[in-house]
């Protein structure tokens, strides 16, 4: 587990290929990426920086990053939304926030870590039981989250502009904090039975959402989970 390590040496840098990166090397081991500082619209992260091996990007690595369309990440990439000081939280979702115009996060297949989806250029855990990020720009008005998936993690689907209808799979269990969050287009969602925790902001600031099903499984609802959902009028339980 590298993010639970002591880090006894960091050295940063604000260097890197055409000046993209700012970064530091862990421990004289690896890299962590902690900011990307290009203005590219494709983004490739380099598996080694100074014969160091990539392993981790940051938290917040690309917040409003808003040139950026496109991220390639490589097998070597192990975690994904570290917090640089060696805590053991990470949220991949948040390396990104603030990605307005990101339609795609392509996972090298050989990664052993994360993955895509055929291609979806979404981001799951390599056994597709976990759905982290949906980029914020990615095309399309419906998506159906595929079979398999238990847990959407926090923020995973947060402030996206296209999507309006979404299916959820039956083995669905957890929706994260924040997990639907400023999705201001979203105006329907199925929730399957099975689903048991709703946690705190899941679906808030989503002001197209009308209607919502909780099924009969749910036994946690977060705080302000649809806090300022100003159109919903009818929640069915």
């Amino acid at each position: 587990d590298l993010v639970g390590n002591t880090t006894t040496a960091q050295i940063t840098v604000t260097e890197n290929i055409d000046n993209e990166f700012e970064y530091k090397v862990i421990d004289t081991q690896y890299v962590s990426i902690t900011h990307y500082i290009g203005n590219k619209p494709r983004v490739i992260v380099p598996s080694t920086i100074n014969n160091y091996p990539v392993k981790t990007i940051a938290l917040k690595a690309f917040e409003a990053c808003a040139t950026v369309e496109y991220i390639y990440i490589p097998s070597s990439i192990e975690e994904i939304g570290t917090y640089p000081i060696g805590d053991k939280i990470k949220n991949e979702a948040s390396t990104f926030i603030g990605c307005s115009n990101l339609n795609t996060v392509e996972i090298d297949l050989n990664n052993q870590y994360y993955t895509n989806n055929n291609g979806d250029g979404v981001i799951y855990d390599k056994n597709k039981t976990k759905l982290y990020y949906y980029p914020t720009a990615k095309t399309g008005s419906s998506f159906t989250i595929i079979n398999g998936i238990t847990s959407i993690e926090g923020s995973a689907f947060a402030d996206c502009k296209n999507i309006n209808t979404i299916v959820t799979p039956e083995g669905l269990t957890i929706i994260g904090a924040e997990a639907f969050a400023n999705c201001k287009n979203l105006s329907k969602i199925t929730l399957n039975e099975g689903v048991k925790t709703i946690n705190v902001g899941a679906f808030e600031l989503c002001k197209s959402l009308e209607e919502i099903k909780l099924p009969s499984t749910v036994e946690t609802i977060g705080s302000g989970a649809f806090l300022a959902c100003v159109e919903l009028t009818k929640i069915d339980i």
